[in-house]
């Protein structure tokens, strides 16, 4: 499996990196790595050491190790877009954030958000965290599926995308800035979301 950045303009696209990745742990079996190939760094000799210098690294770990090796050589991008399998990562998408990146990322649609800031707030009595003295978010968070539902059909925009080949093809879009967090963080993200549903034609 591999872990590819694309850059694409309105004009043309090109792939300028890529990472490969074993869809299991390279130890699990630790053949795969050898029968496909693939070297290390402690593989330029035949009489290197047995100890290999493989690592196992997520997806998101990649891709944010691709966008920071892109920016460091010095291509010019304007935002990054990925799909929903790194959308439901939230360190990818903070660790984006912190470096001012910006982008524009798939979710689920049972994402949790909150409409209002939810951070901090110290854990009410009674609670089984609160000796810890850890903070949780509060309020009532609802996913992305249950905010769209509910909103009235004057909050949705139709938009033409493109001319298809029976016809042509209409969205609605939505959207509305929202807060997330999760328990690993110090305080909430408060973030852009724009849900879309296609119209028949």
């Amino acid at each position: 499996m591999a872990v590819l950045a694309r850059w694409t303009t309105a004009r043309s696209q090109c792939l300028p990196h890529s990472e490969l990745r074993s869809v299991s742990p390279w130890w699990e079996p630790a053949c795969i790595c050898r029968s496909s190939g693939v070297k290390t760094r402690r593989a330029a000799s035949r009489r290197a050491s047995p100890v290999e210098d493989r690592v196992f690294k997520s997806k998101s770990t990649l891709a944010l190790e691709l966008i920071t090796h892109l920016r460091g050589i010095g291509v010019q991008f304007a935002a990054t877009a990925l799909d929903a399998g790194y959308g439901k990562e939230p360190g990818l998408l903070r660790a984006l954030d912190d470096a001012g990146e910006v982008f524009v990322v798939e979710v689920h649609s049972s994402q949790r958000i909150w409409r209002d800031d939810p951070w901090p707030a110290a854990h009410l009595p009674g609670t089984s965290r609160r000796a810890s003295g850890k903070l949780h978010a509060v309020g009532t968070a609802l996913s992305v599926r249950d905010w769209a539902e509910t909103q009235p059909p004057a909050a949705w925009r139709t938009v033409a995308l493109r001319q298809g080949t029976q016809g042509e093809l209409r969205v609605e879009f939505i959207h509305q800035r929202v807060y997330l967090c999760d328990s690993t963080e110090s305080g909430s993200k408060l973030w852009h979301l724009r849900a879309r549903r296609t119209l028949e034609a």
